[in-house]
């Protein structure tokens, strides 16, 4: 997160974009998690999944709003 930051990478409160990238506080633990997210959607069509390994190998989910979101980045514009 602090690579992010420092090269300017921190989104504001926008739109989730295929690509961007996204850190979590798992369960409000210090436990830190980070994913990508796709440009599959939930089976409602209303999100975006998000492709991440929380210790099961690499997953695409419907996570994106299932912890705290500590950090929002894109690297293109």
């Amino acid at each position: 997160m602090k690579w992010f930051d420092r090269q300017g990478k921190s989104v504001a409160a926008e739109a989730w974009q295929p690509g961007d990238i996204v850190a979590w506080d798992l369960n409000g633990n210090g436990l830190l998690h980070i994913g990508v997210v796709s440009v599959a959607k939930s089976a409602d069509g209303k999100r975006l999944l998000v492709v991440h390994n929380v210790g099961q190998g690499a997953r695409q989910e419907d996570v994106l709003a299932a912890w705290k979101v500590i950090g929002h980045y894109r690297m293109w514009p």
